[in-house]
């Protein structure tokens, strides 16, 4: 069986090769992406569950604990950069409707 493997040419003249089809990676890469944001959205949850536990500062009505803070990260920057990878490595119409998967996984893992 031939090994199939993908190059792909930046303009700047160097090029990247791939054992897999770009395409793959990119949904990979985009589920990934949700299934971080869905783990952000649960630890900023569970860091606000019981607030009065430990004296961590306030914003308003938001406490700012540790795994608060983790879990902001987790929802805004790792799904951007992400994205970004994703939607470089294959067309918008593959990608972007694999966002959705952050409802599914949301919906399964939010009663926890």
């Amino acid at each position: 069986m031939p090994v199939v493997s993908s190059q792909l040419r930046h303009s700047g003249g160097w090029t990247v090769v791939l054992p897999i089809p770009p395409w793959i990676v990119a949904v990979v890469v985009s589920i990934l992406a949700s299934a971080f944001t869905v783990m952000g959205f649960v630890l900023q949850k569970q860091a606000l569950r019981e607030p009065h536990k430990q004296p961590w500062p306030q914003i308003g009505s938001v406490v700012v604990s540790p795994g608060w803070v983790a879990g902001f990260l987790l929802t805004a920057i790792f799904p951007i950069a992400g994205d970004l990878v994703a939607y470089s490595l294959a067309p918008l119409s593959l990608t972007a409707p694999l966002s959705g998967v952050s409802v599914v996984l949301n919906m399964v893992i939010a009663p926890w």
